[in-house]
């Protein structure tokens, strides 16, 4: 099994220092574009990137996944808490 995350950033090197960063060396880049939005006739667009990678580390998947859980979680309590008000 295996993960698939789409990332965004300024820098292709930003955004690969921090998939590094916070799961470790073991993904695999499948995908990388620079992305350019805005702006007329080319001029004045902005520029980003988007990468695609894929973690098969089951250990760092599960990090992912229950991180998931329990952002969604507190949406769903700052969810209630402002209906209540």
């Amino acid at each position: 099994m295996s993960l698939q995350m789409l990332l965004e950033g300024p820098d292709l090197d930003g955004i690969l220092r921090e998939v590094e960063a916070n799961y470790g060396r073991e993904f695999r880049v499948i995908q990388a574009e620079q992305v350019r939005s805005g702006g007329m006739g080319g001029f004045f667009a902005k520029q980003h990137y988007e990468v695609t990678i894929e973690i098969s580390d089951p250990d760092i998947i599960a990090g992912i996944n229950a991180q998931k859980k329990k952002s969604n979680i507190l949406k769903l309590i700052t969810l209630h808490q402002h209906q209540q008000q």
